[in-house]
């Protein structure tokens, strides 16, 4: 038995399609998944379209997407997602994350990128910028071409790295690996 999701879908033109387990949702689609063994475990996806293939667990979202979680907001134009291997890819985008406390002040991270996705469990960021300023045009920001993420071993490599000083880019490494959280080796 797998984990019981709670499903609430809303939108201005819902379609369903029973025998093909397809489902289509138009015009201020919300789509709320929460957890029913934690409810903390929530997910909220809006979107001014969305297409869905049931049985195979494939969705689309199209136009203003806002995938909303406990651990960051994420913004785009489009997102793919499937739900067997929770990989995704959404385009255009932005995501936001609490990082810490600073005199009593959350302090937030944000990321901006062609496309940021997950695949095989590396989560990946192509032409990134990566700010704590919450500015249209940040005052500083660390670029990149390409980032990934491993979070289960915690390596993260950076290629073609730079930083954005009030709009002056200053190269900085072309490639370069770390690790940051991640299990720890015994």
């Amino acid at each position: 038995w797998g984990e019981v999701v709670t499903l609430t879908v809303d939108g201005e033109k819902v379609e369903l399609s029973y025998d093909q387990r397809y489902v289509t949702l138009q015009g201020e689609v919300v789509i709320i998944a929460q957890s029913e063994e934690d409810p903390a475990r929530k997910v909220r996806i809006e979107a001014d379209f969305v297409e869905g293939d049931l049985e195979s667990g494939r969705f689309e979202a199209l136009g203003n997407v806002l995938v909303v979680t406990p651990e960051a907001s994420l913004r785009g134009e489009s997102v793919h997602y499937e739900a067997a291997t929770s990989e995704f890819k959404l385009k255009r985008a932005a995501v936001m994350v609490g990082l810490r406390e600073v005199g009593g002040e959350k302090v937030y991270g944000y990321a901006y990128g062609q496309e940021i996705g997950q695949t095989n469990e590396i989560l990946y960021i192509l032409r990134g910028r990566f700010t704590t300023c919450d500015r249209p045009n940040p005052h500083y920001a660390v670029e990149c071409k390409r980032v990934t993420y491993h979070p289960a071993s915690g390596k993260v490599t950076v290629k073609g790295g730079a930083l954005r000083l009030y709009g002056v880019r200053l190269p900085l490494f072309p490639r370069v690996s770390f690790r940051h959280g991640g299990r720890k080796r015994e």
